[in-house]
Protein backbone atom coordinates (compact mmCIF):
# COMPACT_ATOMS: atom_id res chain seq x y z
CA UNK A 1 0.00 0.00 0.00
CA UNK A 2 1.36 3.75 -0.61
CA UNK A 3 1.65 5.47 2.95
CA UNK A 4 0.16 8.63 3.46
CA UNK A 5 2.10 11.78 4.31
CA UNK A 6 0.40 12.00 7.96
CA UNK A 7 1.85 7.96 8.35
CA UNK A 8 4.97 7.31 10.35
CA UNK A 9 7.18 3.84 10.35
CA UNK A 10 6.10 1.75 13.72
CA UNK A 11 3.33 4.02 14.83
CA UNK A 12 0.55 3.51 12.07
CA UNK A 13 2.34 1.34 9.76
CA UNK A 14 5.14 -1.17 9.29
CA UNK A 15 7.96 -0.42 6.73
CA UNK A 16 9.15 -3.90 4.54
CA UNK A 17 11.67 -4.43 1.80
CA UNK A 18 9.61 -6.44 -1.14
CA UNK A 19 11.27 -7.94 -4.19
CA UNK A 20 8.75 -7.67 -7.33
CA UNK A 21 9.63 -11.65 -9.14
CA UNK A 22 8.11 -9.93 -11.97
CA UNK A 23 9.85 -6.54 -12.60
CA UNK A 24 12.84 -8.84 -11.07
CA UNK A 25 13.02 -5.41 -8.88
CA UNK A 26 12.88 -4.38 -4.71
CA UNK A 27 10.51 -1.96 -3.61
CA UNK A 28 9.05 -0.30 -0.65
CA UNK A 29 6.29 -1.29 0.62
CA UNK A 30 3.74 -0.50 3.98
CA UNK A 31 1.28 -2.80 6.33
CA UNK A 32 -1.02 -0.85 8.45
CA UNK A 33 -0.71 -1.86 12.36
CA UNK A 34 -3.35 -3.34 13.46
CA UNK A 35 -5.41 -1.38 16.30
CA UNK A 36 -8.26 -3.90 17.94
CA UNK A 37 -8.33 -2.31 21.18
CA UNK A 38 -8.37 1.28 20.54
CA UNK A 39 -12.03 1.38 21.22
CA UNK A 40 -11.21 -0.43 24.77
CA UNK A 41 -8.58 1.86 25.71
CA UNK A 42 -10.37 5.32 24.90
CA UNK A 43 -13.00 4.19 27.28
CA UNK A 44 -10.56 3.76 29.63
CA UNK A 45 -9.04 7.01 29.17
CA UNK A 46 -12.11 8.88 29.10
CA UNK A 47 -12.67 6.67 32.51
CA UNK A 48 -8.97 8.01 34.44
CA UNK A 49 -10.39 11.03 36.56
CA UNK A 50 -13.03 8.18 38.16
CA UNK A 51 -10.24 6.44 39.49
CA UNK A 52 -8.39 8.09 42.72
CA UNK A 53 -4.89 6.90 42.44
CA UNK A 54 -2.48 4.52 39.43
CA UNK A 55 -2.38 1.91 41.41
CA UNK A 56 -6.72 1.65 40.87
CA UNK A 57 -6.25 2.35 36.89
CA UNK A 58 -3.57 -0.82 37.04
CA UNK A 59 -5.97 -3.16 39.10
CA UNK A 60 -9.19 -2.17 37.27
CA UNK A 61 -6.53 -2.76 33.83
CA UNK A 62 -5.26 -6.48 35.47
CA UNK A 63 -9.18 -7.51 35.40
CA UNK A 64 -10.04 -6.50 32.25
CA UNK A 65 -10.45 -9.28 29.92
CA UNK A 66 -8.94 -7.58 26.64
CA UNK A 67 -6.56 -4.55 28.16
CA UNK A 68 -5.53 -7.23 30.53
CA UNK A 69 -2.50 -8.16 27.85
CA UNK A 70 -1.35 -4.31 27.89
CA UNK A 71 0.25 -5.61 31.10
CA UNK A 72 2.79 -8.10 29.68
CA UNK A 73 6.26 -6.99 29.65
CA UNK A 74 7.20 -6.10 25.84
CA UNK A 75 10.26 -6.30 23.90
CA UNK A 76 9.92 -2.62 22.30
CA UNK A 77 12.80 0.11 22.16
CA UNK A 78 11.32 3.56 22.62
CA UNK A 79 14.77 5.36 22.25
CA UNK A 80 16.81 3.30 19.97
CA UNK A 81 20.13 4.19 21.37
CA UNK A 82 19.72 4.04 25.26
CA UNK A 83 20.33 1.35 27.52
CA UNK A 84 17.63 -0.12 29.66
CA UNK A 85 15.11 -0.22 26.83
CA UNK A 86 11.74 -2.62 27.37
CA UNK A 87 8.24 -2.74 29.06
CA UNK A 88 8.45 -4.70 32.30
CA UNK A 89 5.22 -7.11 33.71
CA UNK A 90 2.82 -6.83 36.19
CA UNK A 91 4.61 -7.52 38.90
CA UNK A 92 7.26 -4.43 38.15
CA UNK A 93 4.31 -2.15 36.98
CA UNK A 94 2.24 -3.07 40.37
CA UNK A 95 5.45 -2.07 42.66
CA UNK A 96 6.29 1.56 41.04
CA UNK A 97 2.22 2.36 41.08
CA UNK A 98 1.82 1.28 44.49
CA UNK A 99 2.15 4.86 46.49
CA UNK A 100 -1.29 5.96 47.80
CA UNK A 101 0.38 9.46 48.85
CA UNK A 102 -1.48 9.48 51.83
CA UNK A 103 -0.46 12.22 54.60
CA UNK A 104 1.10 14.39 52.01
CA UNK A 105 0.48 17.89 51.82
CA UNK A 106 0.60 17.64 47.96
CA UNK A 107 -1.20 14.56 47.57
CA UNK A 108 -3.44 15.17 44.69
CA UNK A 109 -0.69 17.00 42.42
CA UNK A 110 1.56 13.69 43.19
CA UNK A 111 -1.23 11.36 42.31
CA UNK A 112 -2.22 13.41 39.23
CA UNK A 113 1.43 13.04 37.93
CA UNK A 114 1.28 9.71 38.71
CA UNK A 115 -1.54 9.12 36.38
CA UNK A 116 -0.43 11.11 33.59
CA UNK A 117 2.51 9.09 33.96
CA UNK A 118 0.36 5.95 33.77
CA UNK A 119 -1.64 7.06 30.79
CA UNK A 120 1.85 7.81 29.13
CA UNK A 121 2.94 4.21 29.93
CA UNK A 122 -0.22 2.65 28.67
CA UNK A 123 -0.49 4.41 25.71
CA UNK A 124 3.25 2.98 25.01
CA UNK A 125 2.19 -0.64 25.65
CA UNK A 126 -0.78 -0.49 23.57
CA UNK A 127 1.69 0.76 21.21
CA UNK A 128 3.91 -2.35 21.59
CA UNK A 129 0.97 -4.64 21.36
CA UNK A 130 -0.13 -3.68 17.98
CA UNK A 131 3.65 -3.93 16.94
CA UNK A 132 3.71 -7.78 18.36
CA UNK A 133 0.57 -8.20 16.18
CA UNK A 134 2.38 -6.82 12.92
CA UNK A 135 5.61 -8.63 13.93
CA UNK A 136 3.69 -11.63 13.72
CA UNK A 137 2.17 -11.38 10.18
CA UNK A 138 5.50 -9.72 8.75
CA UNK A 139 7.21 -12.88 10.10
CA UNK A 140 5.02 -14.88 8.17
CA UNK A 141 5.44 -12.70 4.75
CA UNK A 142 9.44 -13.16 5.16
CA UNK A 143 8.61 -17.35 5.52
CA UNK A 144 6.79 -17.47 2.43
CA UNK A 145 9.24 -14.64 0.65
CA UNK A 146 6.55 -12.25 0.20
CA UNK A 147 8.77 -9.50 1.97
CA UNK A 148 12.65 -9.49 2.62
CA UNK A 149 13.19 -7.40 6.15
CA UNK A 150 10.38 -4.94 7.77
CA UNK A 151 10.80 -2.28 10.26
CA UNK A 152 10.78 -2.41 14.14
CA UNK A 153 11.60 -1.13 17.77
CA UNK A 154 12.75 -4.76 19.00
CA UNK A 155 16.04 -4.31 21.27
CA UNK A 156 18.94 -6.16 20.46
CA UNK A 157 17.12 -7.79 17.43
CA UNK A 158 18.40 -8.65 13.60
CA UNK A 159 17.40 -10.31 10.72
CA UNK A 160 18.83 -12.90 8.76
CA UNK A 161 20.91 -11.85 5.57
CA UNK A 162 18.69 -11.85 2.29
CA UNK A 163 20.40 -13.59 -0.71
CA UNK A 164 18.99 -11.50 -3.16
CA UNK A 165 20.59 -12.93 -6.36
CA UNK A 166 23.84 -14.99 -6.92
CA UNK A 167 26.17 -12.11 -6.78
CA UNK A 168 24.54 -9.86 -4.09
CA UNK A 169 23.53 -10.15 -0.68
CA UNK A 170 21.75 -7.61 1.51
CA UNK A 171 21.60 -7.66 5.76
CA UNK A 172 20.07 -4.94 7.73
CA UNK A 173 21.62 -5.54 11.12
CA UNK A 174 19.81 -3.58 14.53
CA UNK A 175 20.75 -4.15 18.00
CA UNK A 176 18.83 -1.21 19.50
CA UNK A 177 18.21 -0.19 23.17
CA UNK A 178 21.81 -1.16 24.54
CA UNK A 179 23.39 2.17 25.03
CA UNK A 180 27.03 2.67 23.31
CA UNK A 181 26.75 -0.71 22.10
CA UNK A 182 23.48 -0.07 19.82
CA UNK A 183 23.62 -0.01 16.18
CA UNK A 184 21.44 0.67 13.34
CA UNK A 185 23.49 -0.78 10.02
CA UNK A 186 23.19 -2.15 6.35
CA UNK A 187 25.50 -4.58 5.09
CA UNK A 188 26.36 -5.24 1.45
CA UNK A 189 28.07 -8.09 -0.09
CA UNK A 190 28.88 -8.06 -4.01
CA UNK A 191 30.23 -11.46 -5.44
CA UNK A 192 31.12 -12.29 -2.12
CA UNK A 193 33.02 -9.24 -0.94
CA UNK A 194 32.01 -7.08 1.86
CA UNK A 195 31.31 -3.22 0.56
CA UNK A 196 33.08 -1.32 3.36
CA UNK A 197 31.93 2.60 4.42
CA UNK A 198 35.97 3.70 3.44
CA UNK A 199 34.92 7.29 3.92
CA UNK A 200 33.88 6.86 7.14
CA UNK A 201 37.35 6.81 8.15
CA UNK A 202 37.59 10.36 7.26
CA UNK A 203 34.40 11.84 8.13
CA UNK A 204 34.58 10.83 11.83
CA UNK A 205 37.52 12.11 14.00
CA UNK A 206 37.69 8.95 15.90
CA UNK A 207 36.80 6.18 13.64
CA UNK A 208 37.37 2.67 14.72
CA UNK A 209 38.58 0.30 11.64
CA UNK A 210 37.22 -2.79 12.97
CA UNK A 211 33.84 -1.36 13.48
CA UNK A 212 33.78 0.31 9.92
CA UNK A 213 34.37 -2.67 8.45
CA UNK A 214 31.83 -4.13 9.24
CA UNK A 215 29.30 -1.81 7.70
CA UNK A 216 28.54 -0.24 4.67
CA UNK A 217 26.16 2.20 6.15
CA UNK A 218 25.31 3.08 9.40
CA UNK A 219 22.41 5.20 10.33
CA UNK A 220 20.98 7.54 13.21
CA UNK A 221 19.82 5.21 16.13
CA UNK A 222 16.29 6.77 15.99
CA UNK A 223 12.41 5.42 14.73
CA UNK A 224 12.91 7.96 11.58
CA UNK A 225 15.55 6.55 10.34
CA UNK A 226 13.90 3.38 9.34
CA UNK A 227 12.66 5.38 5.98
CA UNK A 228 16.01 5.89 4.77
CA UNK A 229 17.50 2.24 5.77
CA UNK A 230 14.45 1.13 3.43
CA UNK A 231 15.15 3.71 0.56
CA UNK A 232 18.99 3.23 0.59
CA UNK A 233 18.29 -1.24 0.19
CA UNK A 234 15.82 -0.13 -2.24
CA UNK A 235 18.49 1.61 -4.26
CA UNK A 236 21.06 -0.70 -3.70
CA UNK A 237 19.03 -3.66 -4.49
CA UNK A 238 18.10 -2.34 -7.46
CA UNK A 239 20.85 -0.88 -8.82
CA UNK A 240 23.01 -4.25 -8.40
CA UNK A 241 20.23 -5.50 -10.39
CA UNK A 242 19.59 -3.17 -13.56
CA UNK A 243 23.29 -2.00 -13.61
CA UNK A 244 26.40 -3.75 -12.51
CA UNK A 245 29.08 -1.37 -13.58
CA UNK A 246 27.08 1.74 -12.18
CA UNK A 247 26.67 -0.23 -9.17
CA UNK A 248 30.47 -0.67 -8.46
CA UNK A 249 30.85 3.14 -9.51
CA UNK A 250 28.64 4.30 -6.43
CA UNK A 251 29.86 1.57 -3.74
CA UNK A 252 33.47 0.88 -4.30
CA UNK A 253 34.88 2.85 -6.32
CA UNK A 254 33.43 6.39 -4.95
CA UNK A 255 33.92 5.38 -1.77
CA UNK A 256 37.83 4.36 -2.21
CA UNK A 257 38.26 7.82 -3.66
CA UNK A 258 36.47 9.75 -1.02
CA UNK A 259 38.89 7.52 1.07
CA UNK A 260 41.53 8.76 -0.98
CA UNK A 261 40.64 11.95 -1.19
CA UNK A 262 40.50 12.99 2.28
CA UNK A 263 44.08 11.20 3.45
CA UNK A 264 45.44 13.63 0.37
CA UNK A 265 43.88 16.72 1.78
CA UNK A 266 44.84 15.35 5.40
CA UNK A 267 48.58 16.17 4.47
CA UNK A 268 47.70 19.67 3.93
CA UNK A 269 44.83 20.75 6.14
CA UNK A 270 45.06 22.10 9.32
CA UNK A 271 41.15 22.69 9.48
CA UNK A 272 38.69 19.62 9.32
CA UNK A 273 35.40 19.09 8.92
CA UNK A 274 33.72 16.00 11.09
CA UNK A 275 30.48 14.19 11.84
CA UNK A 276 30.00 14.24 15.54
CA UNK A 277 28.13 11.69 17.93
CA UNK A 278 24.66 13.92 17.06
CA UNK A 279 25.34 13.23 13.35
CA UNK A 280 25.89 17.19 13.28
CA UNK A 281 28.90 18.24 11.36
CA UNK A 282 31.59 20.25 13.32
CA UNK A 283 34.80 22.51 12.19
CA UNK A 284 38.42 20.75 13.93
CA UNK A 285 41.20 23.52 13.77
CA UNK A 286 44.75 21.53 14.40
CA UNK A 287 48.16 22.44 14.56
CA UNK A 288 51.98 21.15 15.78
CA UNK A 289 52.02 17.81 16.99
CA UNK A 290 48.34 17.20 17.64
CA UNK A 291 47.69 17.75 13.36
CA UNK A 292 50.85 14.87 13.04
CA UNK A 293 49.53 12.72 15.21
CA UNK A 294 46.15 12.65 13.47
CA UNK A 295 47.69 12.64 10.15
CA UNK A 296 49.66 9.89 11.51
CA UNK A 297 47.00 7.93 12.80
CA UNK A 298 44.56 8.19 9.83
CA UNK A 299 47.38 7.99 7.06
CA UNK A 300 48.64 4.99 8.42
CA UNK A 301 45.64 3.49 9.53
CA UNK A 302 44.49 3.41 6.27
CA UNK A 303 47.38 0.78 5.25
CA UNK A 304 44.96 -1.64 7.13
CA UNK A 305 42.31 -0.92 4.13
CA UNK A 306 44.50 -2.24 1.14
CA UNK A 307 43.68 -5.62 1.59
CA UNK A 308 39.82 -4.92 1.53
CA UNK A 309 40.44 -2.25 -1.15
CA UNK A 310 42.57 -5.01 -2.93
CA UNK A 311 39.76 -7.60 -3.06
CA UNK A 312 38.02 -5.63 -5.36
CA UNK A 313 40.57 -5.94 -8.05
CA UNK A 314 38.72 -8.59 -10.02
CA UNK A 315 35.81 -6.35 -10.74
CA UNK A 316 37.64 -2.68 -10.38
CA UNK A 317 40.67 -1.04 -10.61
CA UNK A 318 42.01 -0.35 -7.73
CA UNK A 319 45.53 -0.47 -8.26
CA UNK A 320 45.11 3.95 -8.27
CA UNK A 321 43.94 3.74 -5.51
CA UNK A 322 46.46 1.86 -3.73
CA UNK A 323 49.40 3.97 -4.95
CA UNK A 324 47.82 7.18 -3.68
CA UNK A 325 47.56 5.68 -0.21
CA UNK A 326 51.37 4.34 -0.02
CA UNK A 327 52.14 8.14 -2.04
CA UNK A 328 50.38 9.59 1.01
CA UNK A 329 52.03 7.39 3.29
CA UNK A 330 55.75 7.99 1.93
CA UNK A 331 54.59 12.24 2.39
CA UNK A 332 53.75 11.77 6.40
CA UNK A 333 56.63 9.36 7.01
CA UNK A 334 58.82 12.72 7.47
CA UNK A 335 56.50 14.88 9.01
CA UNK A 336 56.03 12.32 11.60
CA UNK A 337 59.70 12.38 12.02
CA UNK A 338 60.20 15.82 12.58
CA UNK A 339 57.75 16.17 15.09
CA UNK A 340 59.74 13.63 17.69
CA UNK A 341 62.53 15.64 18.52
CA UNK A 342 59.99 18.47 19.21
CA UNK A 343 58.15 16.31 21.50
CA UNK A 344 61.62 15.35 23.29
CA UNK A 345 62.39 18.57 24.06
CA UNK A 346 59.36 19.44 25.26
CA UNK A 347 59.46 16.69 27.32
CA UNK A 348 62.91 17.53 28.97
CA UNK A 349 61.25 20.89 29.60
CA UNK A 350 58.64 19.39 31.53
CA UNK A 351 60.61 16.47 32.97
CA UNK A 352 62.81 19.08 35.03
CA UNK A 353 59.94 21.51 35.75
CA UNK A 354 58.31 18.16 37.35
CA UNK A 355 61.92 17.27 39.06
CA UNK A 356 61.95 20.77 40.83
CA UNK A 357 58.29 20.67 41.64
CA UNK A 358 58.01 17.27 43.11
CA UNK A 359 59.96 17.83 46.12
CA UNK A 360 58.02 21.27 46.90
CA UNK A 361 54.55 19.68 46.42
CA UNK A 362 55.27 16.46 48.86
CA UNK A 363 56.78 18.95 51.59
CA UNK A 364 53.06 20.87 51.29
CA UNK A 365 51.55 17.69 51.23
CA UNK A 366 52.59 15.92 54.23
CA UNK A 367 52.07 19.70 56.10
CA UNK A 368 48.26 19.19 55.05
CA UNK A 369 48.76 15.54 56.27
CA UNK A 370 50.08 16.79 59.76
CA UNK A 371 47.13 19.00 60.21
CA UNK A 372 44.88 17.08 59.38
CA UNK A 373 45.59 14.68 62.09
CA UNK A 374 46.09 17.62 64.05
CA UNK A 375 42.11 18.37 63.49
CA UNK A 376 41.29 14.86 64.27
CA UNK A 377 43.06 15.07 67.64
CA UNK A 378 41.39 18.73 68.40
CA UNK A 379 37.81 17.59 67.60
CA UNK A 380 38.15 14.80 69.88
CA UNK A 381 39.48 17.36 72.54
CA UNK A 382 36.55 19.51 71.82
CA UNK A 383 33.56 16.50 71.99
CA UNK A 384 35.53 15.55 75.23
CA UNK A 385 35.16 18.87 76.62
CA UNK A 386 31.35 19.05 76.02
CA UNK A 387 31.98 22.36 74.03
CA UNK A 388 30.47 20.36 70.54
CA UNK A 389 28.47 17.31 70.31
CA UNK A 390 28.79 14.55 67.08
CA UNK A 391 24.58 15.41 66.46
CA UNK A 392 25.17 19.10 66.61
CA UNK A 393 29.04 19.95 65.57
CA UNK A 394 29.66 23.30 64.31
CA UNK A 395 32.02 22.87 61.33
CA UNK A 396 32.25 26.34 61.00
CA UNK A 397 32.87 27.59 64.39
CA UNK A 398 35.33 24.02 64.69
CA UNK A 399 37.37 25.49 61.58
CA UNK A 400 37.81 29.12 62.81
CA UNK A 401 38.79 27.85 66.14
CA UNK A 402 41.04 25.36 64.99
CA UNK A 403 42.86 28.23 62.63
CA UNK A 404 43.46 30.12 65.79
CA UNK A 405 45.09 27.96 67.43
CA UNK A 406 47.17 27.02 64.33
CA UNK A 407 47.55 30.33 62.49
CA UNK A 408 49.99 28.74 59.75
CA UNK A 409 46.96 26.50 58.75
CA UNK A 410 45.12 28.92 56.48
CA UNK A 411 48.31 29.51 54.20
CA UNK A 412 49.36 25.28 54.48
CA UNK A 413 46.05 25.04 52.71
CA UNK A 414 46.30 27.76 50.11
CA UNK A 415 49.86 26.44 49.22
CA UNK A 416 48.57 22.54 49.30
CA UNK A 417 45.47 23.50 46.78
CA UNK A 418 48.02 25.65 44.66
CA UNK A 419 50.27 22.84 44.31
CA UNK A 420 48.14 20.49 44.00
CA UNK A 421 46.68 22.06 40.73
CA UNK A 422 50.25 22.72 39.27
CA UNK A 423 51.35 19.20 40.28
CA UNK A 424 48.27 17.54 37.92
CA UNK A 425 48.38 19.91 35.43
CA UNK A 426 51.93 19.16 34.89
CA UNK A 427 51.75 15.60 35.40
CA UNK A 428 49.01 15.55 32.95
CA UNK A 429 50.94 17.15 30.70
CA UNK A 430 53.68 15.14 30.62
CA UNK A 431 51.19 12.34 30.17
CA UNK A 432 49.18 13.61 27.12
CA UNK A 433 52.60 14.73 25.40
CA UNK A 434 54.19 11.35 26.25
CA UNK A 435 50.84 9.35 24.65
CA UNK A 436 51.05 11.60 21.01
CA UNK A 437 54.75 11.49 21.04
CA UNK A 438 54.53 7.48 21.34
CA UNK A 439 51.59 7.20 19.19
CA UNK A 440 53.49 9.25 16.24
CA UNK A 441 56.47 6.90 16.72
CA UNK A 442 54.38 3.71 16.53
CA UNK A 443 52.51 5.18 13.29
CA UNK A 444 56.41 5.92 11.67
CA UNK A 445 56.66 2.18 12.71
CA UNK A 446 54.22 0.87 10.97
CA UNK A 447 54.99 2.68 7.90
CA UNK A 448 58.25 1.32 7.56
CA UNK A 449 56.97 -2.21 8.69
CA UNK A 450 54.36 -1.94 5.41
CA UNK A 451 57.25 -1.06 3.27
CA UNK A 452 59.73 -3.26 3.89
CA UNK A 453 57.04 -6.14 3.39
Amino acid sequence: MEVQLDQEVNIDVIGTLEYNKELGLVDIGYIPIPRPLDADFSALIDQFEQFNTAKEIIAFVKEHEKLKILLNAYNYCQYFGTAYQGLSGIEELEIRYRRDFENLDDKADRVKKQKERLREELSERLQAYNLEISYKECKNQIKIGQILAYSHRKRGWVFDPYQLRPNFLIHIKTNFGYGSSSYFLIRLKYKGLDIIAFHDWIIYQYAKLYEIVQYTKSFDLQNESWKQVLNYSKEACNLSLTDERSFVNKYIIQECERLVLGLEEALTQEEFKFLNWQQRFIIVHMGGYKLAEYRGQKISGALDFIDKILQFKEIAEVGNFINRIEKCNHKVKPLLENEIPILNSELSALYESLRILTPIYENVKAKKAFYDAEKIKYKELMLEAKEFSDKKFNYIMFEKRFMEVHPDYKKTLEEFHLRTQEFTNLTNQVKSLETIRGNIISFAQKIDAYFSN
